[in-house]
């Protein structure tokens, strides 16, 4: 492992520790590591500690897809990985893990020659609640194995390193995402619930706090989701099943939306997905389900200026459309418009064309559908 330059070899520790204070720079401080080290690629593996976390990998100039399908495919059967994890060794290499015949015949190894790689340098960094988090930097075949200096030098970097993933720690930049999303959702005035197995709440939002506190349409015990009216309790079931993929065949959605409503309450629109994978938040389970809610009775209706935007109604076609998405009846919505109903009427089916729906209750769907998703 040669380096180019002290300056070169000072610039890259200094990375370590601005990408400590700021993630977003892990990926230049890797790279600028491979260019230092003169390495095939600069890898740090984040292995979960329980099922419900996945794993992550940054890298230097190895692609996103790279990184996903290694986590996504390989990292848990990984003998390198293996290794680390049973041993926490602070330094390792391939010849430690295994002989040139069981590299040969190994899937990870056939995979890894794929990318052009063959062997490494590596060892465990830190350990957190979630992960423990490794570093190895990668060797074309025709680099062959590490020597005296190339493990010498590797030390000497990765002392720097794990002082900075410390600081991070200590820091808590490596959970902004984490706090930002959380923010984000907390702003939201559509209610974002997380459910856990058997329907447990996992997480609610300030919005879903108070749906859970005052619609009549839920019913919740002892942290328990569910609906009040047992029909629409049992579609609710159907669309959970969906969102975790236990029902429905190839090209299933996964989820869907109902209405929850009775007489004498205002309607809640429920869209019951999947967790997106980016969604990372520090729980105990991991959650199998997303809801979110929009009620009805907040008045909230989709924007004039997204409506013409997405979908160039003119400024009066995007009024009706808003009256309507939110509750308004046609004669109603046309009074308050200063129209003819039959105005109204001829406003409503340039909408449909424009929209691509055929009744009025679809264009309600859309729209509400569109304002719980938080473009309106």
């Amino acid at each position: 492992m040669r380096t180019t330059s002290i300056e070169a070899f000072s610039r890259m520790i200094r990375s370590f520790y601005a990408a400590a204070v700021d993630p977003g720079l892990w990926g230049a401080a890797l790279r600028g590591m491979e260019d230092v080290t003169r390495s095939a690629g600069a890898t740090m593996v984040f292995v979960p500690r329980t099922v419900q976390d996945n794993g992550i990998v940054l890298a230097g100039r190895f692609t996103e897809d790279v990184c996903a399908e290694f986590a996504r495919d390989q990292m848990a059967r990984c003998p390198r990985t293996e290794y680390v994890n049973r041993t926490g060794a602070p330094l390792f290499y391939d010849s430690m893990i295994m002989d040139e015949a069981a590299m040969d015949r190994d899937p990870v190894y056939d995979w890894y020659g794929r990318l052009g790689l063959r062997y490494c340098i590596g060892g465990h960094l830190t350990t957190n609640d979630r992960w423990q988090v490794n570093i190895s930097l990668q060797r074309t075949r025709r680099q062959g194995h590490v020597n005296r200096a190339d493990v010498d030098g590797f030390l000497q970097i990765k002392s720097h390193l794990a002082q900075a993933l410390d600081l991070a720690e200590i820091m808590g930049s490596l959970r902004s995402k984490e706090r930002a999303s959380l923010q984000l959702i907390e702003q939201m005035p559509q209610g974002v619930i997380l459910l856990g197995p058997n329907k447990r709440i996992l997480y609610a939002n300030a919005a879903a706090d108070r749906m859970l506190t005052t619609s009549p349409l839920l019913s919740v015990k002892a942290d328990i989701f569910g609906l009040a009216d047992p029909a629409q309790e049992a579609r609710l079931g159907g669309l959970l099943f969906a969102a975790v993929g236990l029902s429905g065949g190839e090209g299933a959605e996964p989820g869907g939306w109902l209405t929850a409503d009775r007489s004498g309450a205002a309607p809640l629109h429920i869209f019951v997905g999947p967790v997106a994978p980016s969604l990372e938040l520090s729980l105990s389970v991991q959650p199998m389900a997303m809801l979110i809610l929009h009620d009805r009775a907040m008045g909230r209706r989709a924007s004039i200026a997204m409506l013409t935007d997405l979908f160039g109604l003119t400024r009066t076609e995007a009024r009706l459309a808003a009256l309507l998405g939110g509750g308004a009846a046609l004669d109603a919505a046309a009074i308050q418009l200063g129209q003819t109903t039959g105005t109204a009427r001829i406003h409503l089916k340039a909408i449909f064309r424009k929209m691509g729906v055929d009744r009025q209750q679809d264009l309600v769907r859309v729209l509400s559908g569109l304002v719980s998703q938080g473009l309106g």
